[in-house]
């Protein structure tokens, strides 16, 4: 993936949280303050999972995964600055910066 491929794609994950959230009443502006309305969010989704018979598949758990990781990551990479970015390696989004790689959507899963 080129980086602006790499980009629109964050971008729309990272739209998709701010939509998700508002349902939540929870207002994302990749703050640092904005990462603890993303783990109520995420809270609320584990409190519910674990209450209800009907549990998600791998596939729909990473799918929630990368939409929230990738906004946790934005708000990594606004809050760094130069020079972090995200690459795509096999696959996956991560965050570099200086030679050192973060996973922020595997953490969210």
């Amino acid at each position: 993936m080129t980086p602006s491929e790499i980009m629109e794609s964050i971008d729309h994950f990272c739209n998709t949280a701010i939509s998700w959230a508002r349902s939540f009443d929870k207002s994302l502006d990749f703050t640092d303050g904005s990462i603890g309305e993303v783990e109520a969010i995420l809270d609320f989704y584990h409190r519910d999972l674990v209450r209800s018979d009907e549990k998600p598949t791998q596939d729909q758990i990473w799918s929630m995964a990368v939409i929230w990781g990738a906004y946790l990551g934005e708000v990594m990479r606004r809050r760094i600055g130069e020079p972090c970015g995200w690459i795509c390696e096999d696959g996956e989004f991560l965050l570099e910066a200086a030679g050192a790689k973060a996973n922020p959507i595997g953490k969210a899963y």
